[in-house]
């Protein structure tokens, strides 16, 4: 071999056409190309790749993956999961792909029960190492003993509530001669106690009929009256003993709902200047009940009539003391309107109704005299006597005594 010859390159092909060069050359890059994947270069870090055994097809399970869309950590706007994407941010634990999740084992989900509240919580024998602390409830709040405002001794600072719905009318002649006692009428009471009114003691309020001359004070002297089959009644008189035979300063006749507001109408003698009767017989005798009976209009105004006695019990209340409102027996307005306006107040207040006029209906003349308002009298304190002897005012302290025996039980069922 010549010099010549010795100077060519070894892949010398002189036969070998232009274009069959290219092709070899070609092949020798897709080689080079295809050892560098087989030795598996790494992923720039942050972007999902395909495995090695995809194709860049288009019928991939994950065609997100594909056609230029990259997926960083979950953020793409083509995720089939857009739940896991722009929203809230997962779950720490929680898998990026959730197609491939493995089920719970049935140990675990048989471990789970439904809570009151339909979220799903372990049982007891399933619980994490580090059980979870119970949530300490909030305290409710409490005034601090130096914002506890001291009650006046006279007066109450807060008024009740007003919400009942009226009486369809009358409906009152049903309801039952000596009360029960409501709630509302307790919470007066125990703010009474509060305030150091006398559990021991009730007042008398209104007018002619009221009077001791009559009404009650027989009950002081066990020589004067019979209680007959009613001998349970003797706890009573020895509770309120006292109270029976008192000259109430907010009692006299002719007394109205307006008279026993006014300063005009007090005794002098007894009462503080600019003191209204009943202002003066709640501070000079401390009482925790007041019995209210009132037959007489306010000349002859019904209306007039409701805005004095509800000045009468809302002052009535203001101070602590249990109003005990009476029905009366006459109907001498001649449509019972005053007794409507009376139950009315009752039942809007929630205060006890002593429902008089119920109990003298099955009397003779409904135990009224020929002028249709004054009582019949005689055994006013003998309640052995049959009914045919019995008259108005038997009835009226008979279950007078038996409304406070009901609100004494009620009131004070430990002392029984």
């Amino acid at each position: 071999m010549d010099a010549k010859e010795m100077s060519k390159p070894a892949f010398h092909f002189p036969h070998l056409t232009f274009q069959v060069k290219w092709m070899l050359l070609g092949l020798g890059w897709m080689l080079i190309s295809l050892l560098a994947a087989c030795a598996g270069a790494p992923s720039t870090p942050g972007i999902l790749s395909l495995s090695k055994d995809q194709s860049l097809s288009k019928d991939v399970k994950h065609p997100e993956l594909v056609e230029g869309t990259e997926l960083v950590e979950g953020s793409s706007k083509d995720a089939r999961h857009p739940e896991l994407v722009e929203g809230p941010e997962l779950v720490e634990g929680l898998s990026e792909d959730l197609s491939s999740a493995t089920p719970a084992p049935d140990s675990l989900a048989s471990s789970l029960t439904a809570t009151p509240e339909g979220i799903l919580s372990l049982s007891k024998d399933q619980e994490h190492s580090e059980p979870a602390k119970e949530a300490t409830p909030l305290p409710s709040a409490t005034a601090a003993p130096g914002d506890q405002a001291t009650p006046e001794p006279t007066a109450l600072q807060s008024q009740p509530v007003f919400t009942r719905t009226p009486l369809a009318p009358g409906l009152w002649q049903l309801l039952p001669v000596a009360p029960s006692l409501s709630d509302a009428a307790r919470q007066v009471y125990l703010q009474g106690q509060a305030l150091g009114r006398d559990a021991h003691r009730f007042s008398k309020v209104g007018d002619c009929q009221n009077i001791t001359t009559y009404f009650l004070s027989h009950f002081e002297d066990p020589s004067l009256y019979r209680l007959g089959e009613y001998t349970s009644l003797q706890e009573t008189i020895d509770w309120y003993r006292g109270s029976f035979e008192r000259e109430s300063l907010a009692v006299k006749g002719g007394m109205n709902v307006a008279a026993v507001m006014s300063p005009l109408r007090a005794d002098p003698k007894a009462c503080q200047k600019g003191e209204s009767p009943i202002a003066c017989e709640y501070r000079t005798y401390n009482p925790s009940l007041a019995i209210i009976s009132m037959e007489e209009a306010w000349a002859g105004d019904a209306a007039k009539y409701d805005k004095y006695l509800r000045q009468v019990i809302e002052f009535t209340l203001s101070q602590g003391i249990t109003p005990v409102l009476a029905t009366k027996a006459d109907n001498l307005e001649g449509d019972h309107q005053i007794n409507e306006i009376i139950a009315q107040l009752a039942w809007e207040y929630d205060l006890p109704l002593w429902n008089f006029w119920a109990a003298v209906q099955p009397l003779n003349q409904h135990g009224l005299t020929e002028d249709g308002f004054h009582l019949t009298h005689g055994s006013n304190f003998f309640f052995d006597v049959p009914l045919g002897y019995r008259t108005g005012w038997t009835l009226r302290n008979l279950t007078a005594l038996q409304t406070l025996d009901s609100l004494r039980r009620a009131l004070n069922p430990l002392d029984q």
